[in-house]
């Protein structure tokens, strides 16, 4: 399933760079040359929060409810300190790109959280000689 989510994602973000262009400067002329620095960014963001929510029904499924309290705390902290952090170096670009590091770190955690655990599963199922 994330197999297919990433390869969907890829082809999401390639067609949407195409034709953000256009949509921009049709809908919005005005804005369009500032809003095309933004659409690599926000894209991404947009694409690797997707990710994020395919795993994250596996980690609620196969792990105790407090690893999804801790990962969401966590995931907080890492996006009101980077969105700031890169929102005073370069403004609402910074800003973006602080969202968009909060994005990684958040898919990076479910991704070691589900793999961890289910590591930890399969040496407990191992260990009893199933």
């Amino acid at each position: 399933m994330f197999s297919i989510s990433l390869v969907l994602g890829a082809v999401g973000y390639i067609v949407t760079i195409w034709i953000s262009p256009y949509f921009l400067e049709f809908f919005y002329s005005d804005w369009a040359v500032e809003s095309l620095e933004l659409v690599y960014i926000t894209t991404a963001t947009a694409i690797i929060s997707v990710l994020s929510t395919v795993v994250q029904p596996f980690n609620l499924r196969f792990n105790k409810i407090s690893w999804q309290i801790y990962m969401s705390g966590l995931h907080l902290v890492v996006y009101v300190a980077a969105a700031f952090y890169f929102y005073k170096i370069d403004g609402l670009k910074g800003f973006t790109f602080g969202v968009l590091v909060a994005a990684v770190f958040k898919l990076i955690m479910q991704l070691c959280v589900f793999m961890l655990n289910y590591l930890r599963s399969q040496t407990v199922k191992g260990s009893k000689g199933g």
